[in-house]
């Protein structure tokens, strides 16, 4: 008889986004070649089990804590996405805008379509709702750690908001050339 080799994935419970990446990964594991588990704390336990997943308990600072700390030093989604998106304006692109459907509307197209995916496509389609979880959560990015130990080394880098400016219209420069007002 084979041993399966088991696999323990850790999910440190500070956002939504920390649990549902291992967690998608986990179930995306054919688990009659492999053990899974995963290994969080309550915070979002249920999005774990929704998957089918085993789960262990594991100590975490949890979200409040962490959400706490990201308040105070924070660069929001809604900021990075004008951002991104004012080069392509500017480019005369325009992008479509956030288009939102309702989460059952999500799952029940997930369902359906997995009745008619390839079976190598299904697994990846049930863990849809747990994307769509992740979606909703309000994210925001933090780098103050990061940040002090490139200050404690005497590296020096640009604001994000600088090389966010730029990096689009760079591409959009080389992709389409040059447009009146196209250098932020």
């Amino acid at each position: 008889m084979t041993v399966k080799p088991r696999i323990l994935f850790l999910a440190e419970a500070a956002t939504l986004a920390h649990v549902v990446r291992p967690t998608v990964l986990a179930a995306a594991l054919d688990r009659s070649e492999y053990e899974v588990c995963l290994a969080t704390s309550t915070d979002f336990r249920s999005h774990v089990e929704a998957a089918g997943l085993p789960v262990r308990d594991l100590y975490c600072i949890g979200t409040r804590t962490y959400l706490a700390a990201v308040l105070a030093s924070r660069l929001l989604i809604s900021d990075l996405k004008r951002q991104v998106r004012e080069p392509f304006r500017r480019h005369g692109l325009p992008l479509s805008g956030d288009r939102t459907l309702p989460r059952r509307a999500y799952t029940a197209l997930a369902r359906a379509l997995a009745q008619v995916a390839p079976r190598d496509l299904r697994k990846a389609l049930a863990a849809l709702p747990i994307y769509l979880d992740y979606l909703a959560d309000s994210q925001a990015f933090d780098d103050t750690a990061f940040h002090g130990w490139l200050v404690s080394l005497g590296v020096a880098r640009p604001a994000p908001s600088t090389c966010l400016a730029t990096l689009p219209a760079q591409y959009l420069s080389q992709r389409y050339g040059s447009s009146a007002g196209a250098t932020p």
